[in-house]
Protein backbone atom coordinates (compact mmCIF):
# COMPACT_ATOMS: atom_id res chain seq x y z
CA UNK A 1 0.00 0.00 0.00
CA UNK A 2 1.86 3.19 -1.10
CA UNK A 3 1.94 5.76 1.45
CA UNK A 4 1.50 9.56 0.30
CA UNK A 5 2.55 13.06 1.01
CA UNK A 6 0.11 16.57 1.74
CA UNK A 7 1.74 19.29 3.67
CA UNK A 8 -0.59 22.10 5.00
CA UNK A 9 0.85 25.67 3.32
CA UNK A 10 1.36 29.01 5.83
CA UNK A 11 2.94 26.74 8.46
CA UNK A 12 -0.09 26.11 10.02
CA UNK A 13 1.30 22.79 10.90
CA UNK A 14 4.98 23.31 9.94
CA UNK A 15 5.81 19.93 7.63
CA UNK A 16 4.35 17.21 5.49
CA UNK A 17 2.63 14.41 7.71
CA UNK A 18 2.18 11.39 5.74
CA UNK A 19 -1.52 9.53 5.26
CA UNK A 20 -2.26 6.72 3.54
CA UNK A 21 -3.80 7.93 0.37
CA UNK A 22 -6.21 4.52 0.30
CA UNK A 23 -7.46 5.63 3.32
CA UNK A 24 -8.40 9.50 2.27
CA UNK A 25 -11.83 10.20 4.69
CA UNK A 26 -10.82 12.89 6.47
CA UNK A 27 -10.54 11.23 10.08
CA UNK A 28 -8.10 9.11 8.64
CA UNK A 29 -5.76 11.62 8.24
CA UNK A 30 -2.90 11.87 10.12
CA UNK A 31 -3.39 16.38 9.84
CA UNK A 32 -6.76 15.91 10.87
CA UNK A 33 -6.06 13.64 14.09
CA UNK A 34 -2.90 15.51 15.46
CA UNK A 35 -4.36 19.08 15.23
CA UNK A 36 -8.18 18.34 17.03
CA UNK A 37 -9.26 22.08 16.12
CA UNK A 38 -9.73 21.05 12.13
CA UNK A 39 -12.96 19.68 12.14
CA UNK A 40 -14.98 19.29 8.73
CA UNK A 41 -16.33 22.54 8.11
CA UNK A 42 -13.20 24.05 8.81
CA UNK A 43 -11.92 25.91 5.69
CA UNK A 44 -8.62 25.18 5.55
CA UNK A 45 -5.73 24.49 2.63
CA UNK A 46 -4.02 21.53 1.98
CA UNK A 47 -1.23 21.72 -1.14
CA UNK A 48 -1.68 17.82 -2.46
CA UNK A 49 2.25 16.38 -3.00
CA UNK A 50 3.79 16.41 -6.10
CA UNK A 51 4.08 12.40 -5.22
CA UNK A 52 0.20 11.66 -5.20
CA UNK A 53 -0.84 13.37 -8.28
CA UNK A 54 2.41 13.17 -10.73
CA UNK A 55 3.30 9.64 -9.65
CA UNK A 56 2.60 7.44 -12.70
CA UNK A 57 1.64 4.01 -12.31
CA UNK A 58 1.99 3.73 -8.41
CA UNK A 59 -1.27 5.68 -7.05
CA UNK A 60 -4.93 4.44 -8.68
CA UNK A 61 -6.29 7.43 -10.97
CA UNK A 62 -9.92 6.37 -8.93
CA UNK A 63 -7.88 7.21 -5.14
CA UNK A 64 -5.94 10.74 -6.84
CA UNK A 65 -9.37 11.44 -7.80
CA UNK A 66 -11.97 10.37 -4.47
CA UNK A 67 -8.64 12.51 -2.55
CA UNK A 68 -9.34 15.70 -4.23
CA UNK A 69 -13.16 15.53 -4.31
CA UNK A 70 -13.08 15.16 -0.17
CA UNK A 71 -11.22 17.61 0.06
CA UNK A 72 -13.63 19.88 -1.71
CA UNK A 73 -16.50 18.33 -0.22
CA UNK A 74 -15.26 19.08 3.34
CA UNK A 75 -14.92 22.67 2.10
CA UNK A 76 -10.72 22.48 1.84
CA UNK A 77 -9.24 24.79 -0.36
CA UNK A 78 -7.20 22.84 -3.21
CA UNK A 79 -3.95 24.68 -3.37
CA UNK A 80 -1.91 23.98 -6.62
CA UNK A 81 1.20 26.49 -5.85
CA UNK A 82 3.70 23.52 -5.07
CA UNK A 83 2.53 21.13 -7.62
CA UNK A 84 4.31 20.24 -10.89
CA UNK A 85 2.72 21.04 -14.25
CA UNK A 86 1.61 17.41 -14.32
CA UNK A 87 0.23 17.90 -10.66
CA UNK A 88 -1.75 21.00 -11.73
CA UNK A 89 -3.71 19.42 -14.36
CA UNK A 90 -4.68 16.26 -12.83
CA UNK A 91 -6.44 18.54 -10.08
CA UNK A 92 -7.94 20.43 -12.74
CA UNK A 93 -9.83 17.44 -14.53
CA UNK A 94 -10.61 16.70 -11.22
CA UNK A 95 -11.74 19.78 -9.17
CA UNK A 96 -15.69 19.87 -9.32
CA UNK A 97 -15.34 23.29 -7.17
CA UNK A 98 -12.78 26.43 -7.44
CA UNK A 99 -9.17 25.78 -6.82
CA UNK A 100 -6.33 28.49 -5.87
CA UNK A 101 -2.67 29.01 -6.30
CA UNK A 102 -2.17 30.64 -2.77
CA UNK A 103 1.01 32.28 -4.54
CA UNK A 104 2.08 31.80 -7.51
CA UNK A 105 3.05 34.56 -10.31
CA UNK A 106 3.21 34.52 -13.94
CA UNK A 107 5.68 32.24 -15.56
CA UNK A 108 5.39 34.55 -18.82
CA UNK A 109 6.80 37.65 -17.25
CA UNK A 110 9.60 35.48 -15.48
CA UNK A 111 10.01 31.77 -16.08
CA UNK A 112 10.49 29.55 -12.97
CA UNK A 113 8.33 26.37 -12.26
CA UNK A 114 6.88 27.88 -9.53
CA UNK A 115 5.02 30.28 -11.69
CA UNK A 116 1.67 29.55 -13.86
CA UNK A 117 1.86 29.58 -17.56
CA UNK A 118 -0.84 31.30 -19.05
CA UNK A 119 -2.92 28.04 -20.04
CA UNK A 120 -2.64 27.67 -16.40
CA UNK A 121 -4.03 31.02 -15.24
CA UNK A 122 -6.71 30.70 -18.08
CA UNK A 123 -7.67 27.28 -16.47
CA UNK A 124 -7.97 28.56 -13.04
CA UNK A 125 -10.23 31.40 -14.38
CA UNK A 126 -12.47 29.12 -16.00
CA UNK A 127 -12.74 27.14 -12.43
CA UNK A 128 -13.76 30.92 -10.88
CA UNK A 129 -10.82 29.96 -8.92
CA UNK A 130 -8.20 32.27 -7.41
CA UNK A 131 -4.16 33.34 -7.91
CA UNK A 132 -2.55 35.18 -5.27
CA UNK A 133 0.38 36.86 -6.38
CA UNK A 134 3.83 35.83 -5.01
CA UNK A 135 5.79 38.83 -3.25
CA UNK A 136 9.19 36.86 -3.03
CA UNK A 137 11.83 38.49 -4.90
CA UNK A 138 12.68 35.10 -6.29
CA UNK A 139 9.77 34.43 -8.24
CA UNK A 140 9.08 37.95 -9.41
CA UNK A 141 12.28 38.76 -11.20
CA UNK A 142 16.08 39.03 -11.56
CA UNK A 143 15.73 42.58 -10.27
CA UNK A 144 12.44 42.89 -8.89
CA UNK A 145 10.54 46.22 -7.08
CA UNK A 146 7.47 47.26 -7.15
CA UNK A 147 7.07 47.96 -10.69
CA UNK A 148 7.97 43.95 -11.37
CA UNK A 149 5.42 42.98 -9.01
CA UNK A 150 3.00 45.48 -11.48
CA UNK A 151 4.06 43.80 -14.40
CA UNK A 152 2.58 40.22 -13.09
CA UNK A 153 -0.95 41.79 -12.06
CA UNK A 154 -0.89 43.07 -15.84
CA UNK A 155 -0.13 39.98 -17.31
CA UNK A 156 -2.83 38.35 -15.56
CA UNK A 157 -5.23 41.34 -16.04
CA UNK A 158 -4.39 40.80 -19.72
CA UNK A 159 -5.59 37.95 -19.42
CA UNK A 160 -9.19 38.37 -18.08
CA UNK A 161 -8.20 37.87 -14.28
CA UNK A 162 -9.94 40.71 -12.69
CA UNK A 163 -12.22 38.70 -10.66
CA UNK A 164 -9.78 35.95 -10.12
CA UNK A 165 -6.48 37.32 -8.75
CA UNK A 166 -5.47 38.40 -5.17
CA UNK A 167 -2.14 38.80 -2.78
CA UNK A 168 -0.44 35.85 -1.97
CA UNK A 169 2.68 37.25 -0.31
CA UNK A 170 4.55 33.79 1.18
CA UNK A 171 5.37 35.62 3.85
CA UNK A 172 6.46 33.21 6.09
CA UNK A 173 8.89 31.65 3.15
CA UNK A 174 10.56 34.50 1.49
CA UNK A 175 13.97 35.74 2.35
CA UNK A 176 13.80 38.56 -0.18
CA UNK A 177 10.50 40.71 -1.25
CA UNK A 178 10.66 43.68 -3.87
CA UNK A 179 12.63 46.89 -3.61
CA UNK A 180 10.53 49.09 -1.24
CA UNK A 181 8.85 46.22 0.94
CA UNK A 182 10.80 44.70 3.94
CA UNK A 183 7.70 42.97 5.15
CA UNK A 184 3.98 42.62 5.28
CA UNK A 185 3.85 46.19 6.98
CA UNK A 186 4.65 48.04 3.55
CA UNK A 187 1.50 46.74 1.84
CA UNK A 188 0.25 50.09 1.80
CA UNK A 189 3.44 50.80 -0.28
CA UNK A 190 1.85 48.53 -3.17
CA UNK A 191 -1.62 50.14 -2.62
CA UNK A 192 -0.43 53.38 -3.71
CA UNK A 193 1.57 52.33 -6.25
CA UNK A 194 -0.86 51.15 -8.12
CA UNK A 195 -2.96 53.60 -7.19
CA UNK A 196 -0.42 56.13 -8.98
CA UNK A 197 -0.20 53.89 -12.01
CA UNK A 198 -3.95 54.66 -12.23
CA UNK A 199 -5.65 51.46 -11.28
CA UNK A 200 -9.00 52.20 -9.78
CA UNK A 201 -9.54 51.69 -6.20
CA UNK A 202 -12.12 49.31 -6.54
CA UNK A 203 -9.79 46.70 -7.84
CA UNK A 204 -6.79 47.35 -5.42
CA UNK A 205 -9.08 46.76 -2.69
Amino acid sequence: MMNMYGAILGDIVGSPYEFDCNNYKAKDFPLFRERSEFTDDTVMTLAVAKALLDTRGQTDNAVRAALVREMQRLGMLVDVSHLSDPGFWDVMEIAEKPIFASHSNARDVFFDTRNLTDAQFTAIIKNNGVAGLNLYAGFLGKTADLDTVTRHLEHFLALGGERNLSLGGDWDGCAVLPRGMEGIQDLDRLYEHLLRRNYHEELVR
